[in-house]
C-alpha cells in the first residue's frame, strides 16, 4: 500500500475478499485492516462506524468520488524528485432503486464531460445526503460514460452497497 503523503506504508497481510450473503453473487471487494495511526499520519478521518446514519429509504441520489487514472500525472518539481496530481472526479447520478447489494447511478447530462475514462475510481466511496445529514451508500466498482454503457444514460456509475452494517459484517470476517 502507498500513500502520497509519507511515501510507503507496509502491509505485510494480504487483503480478503469477504464473503457474500446467502445467496448473493461474489463480492467485488478486498479489504484489510491498517494500522489507526497510519490514518491520522496522511491528514485524513475515518468515519465512525457506530455513529454513522442508515441510508434513508427516500434516497434517490449517490455522490460517488474518485481518480480516475487517465488524470493522474508525475509532475516533475526539479532534478531530486516530483510530486503526484490526482484531480478527483465527482459524480451526482441517480439511484433507480434502493440498493440491496450491487446498484447502479445513472443519469442524462446534456453534455458529454471532458472526462470519458473513469477507469481508477474503483474503491471510492458512493455517499447520500438530505438536507441535514450525510453518510456512505456505497464503494465504486466500474464507472463510465456512453449510452452503450448505461442504458441510454449518459453517465454511470456501479458501486457495491456498504452500509454500515455491511462494513462491520465485513471487517468481523478479517478477524474470523
Amino acid at each position: 500500500m502507498r500513500t502520497m503523503v509519507n511515501g510507503f506504508y507496509v502491509v505485510i497481510d494480504t487483503f480478503i475478499r469477504p464473503t457474500p450473503q446467502l445467496g448473493l453473487p461474489q463480492l467485488d471487494i478486498a479489504i484489510r485492516e491498517i494500522n489507526p495511526d497510519l490514518v491520522t499520519t496522511i491528514g485524513k478521518t475515518p468515519f465512525d462506524l457506530d455513529v454513522e446514519k442508515n441510508v434513508p429509504e427516500s434516497i434517490r441520489h449517490g455522490y460517488a468520488v474518485g481518480f480516475p487514472e487517465t488524470m493522474k500525472r508525475k509532475i516533475m518539481e526539479d532534478r531530486t524528485g516530483y510530486r503526484i496530481s490526482m484531480p478527483h472526479v465527482e459524480i451526482l447520478a441517480e439511484i433507480r432503486d434502493m440498493p440491496s447489494q450491487r446498484f447502479s447511478l445513472n443519469s442524462e447530462l446534456l453534455n458529454q464531460p471532458e472526462q470519458s475514462d473513469y477507469s481508477g475510481m474503483s474503491g471510492g466511496p458512493i455517499f447520500w445526503s438530505t438536507e441535514n445529514e450525510y453518510g456512505m451508500i456505497g464503494i465504486i466498482y466500474e464507472g463510465g460514460t456512453g449510452y452503450e454503457l448505461a442504458e441510454g444514460k449518459s453517465v454511470h456509475v456501479f458501486g457495491e452497497y456498504a452500509p454500515p452494517d455491511v462494513i462491520k459484517d465485513w471487517i468481523r470476517q478479517i478477524h474470523a
